[in-house]
């Protein structure tokens, strides 16, 4: 529910004017000065954050349109003057009827790729006998964290952003606010209640909070 509402403030992001290739290019062209002070290392950032933040400008044109699309939004069209969308107002008398069948496509398509979890084997590195004890652990492991982290939700939040936008990531991260059992501690007692230990956590990235590398070319 929480990506779903996420997704329908998309829309409303403000967005700044496009700048030149000239000026982006003049940037990233500046890069190759050398640091000698504090200064110099923030205006580095902060070029190198503008030049990724426009490159990105162009993918978040099509990641919107996509959204707009499937939501029904399709009489949208995309300004690439001020980077956002517009909608000509038309009288009231004039009916615009739309037969989203994207939405019923999207849903199939969800369906059929969500029906059955991923299957993740680990495979020993050789044949020796602790090499295949060891990937036996890992499997157990692996099934352990599925659940507790409910993975199910996560590659449901993973496979609406990746068919709705064609760009998604999924991070694996240490949670130092999770809590576990106090018993289930080294040495700990008969102790009851919850202890924040940390734990292992997986996360869904939607496109529009990460930047792409400007380098990458595929």
């Amino acid at each position: 529910m929480a990506d779903r509402e996420g997704l329908l403030g998309v829309l409303t992001r403000p967005f700044r004017p496009a700048r030149t290739t000239q000026d982006i290019e003049g940037d990233r062209l500046k890069d190759d000065r050398g640091i000698a002070s504090e200064a110099d290392l923030l205006g580095l950032l902060f070029r190198r954050f503008a030049y990724v933040t426009e490159r990105r400008r162009l993918l978040e044109a099509q990641w919107q349109t996509n959204i707009a699309m499937l939501g029904g939004n399709q009489w949208a069209s995309w300004n690439v003057e001020t980077n956002e969308f517009t909608q000509d107002v038309q009288p009231d008398y004039r009916v615009r009827l739309v037969i989203n069948k994207l939405i019923v496509a999207y849903e199939i398509i969800m369906g059929i790729v969500t029906r059955q979890r991923p299957i993740v084997k680990v495979l020993p590195k050789t044949n020796d006998p602790e090499d295949a004890s060891k990937a036996v652990a890992m499997e157990a492991l692996l099934e352990h964290y599925h659940n507790v982290i409910d993975m199910e939700e996560v590659y449901d939040s993973f496979a609406r952003w990746t068919f709705m936008t064609g760009h998604c990531a999924m991070m694996a991260l240490w949670d130092p606010t999770k809590t576990i059992p106090a018993a289930q501690l080294p040495g700990a007692g008969p102790s009851t209640g919850m202890v924040a230990a940390g734990d292992l956590d997986v996360i869904v990235i939607p496109p529009f909070n990460w930047f792409p590398d400007p380098g990458a070319t595929t």
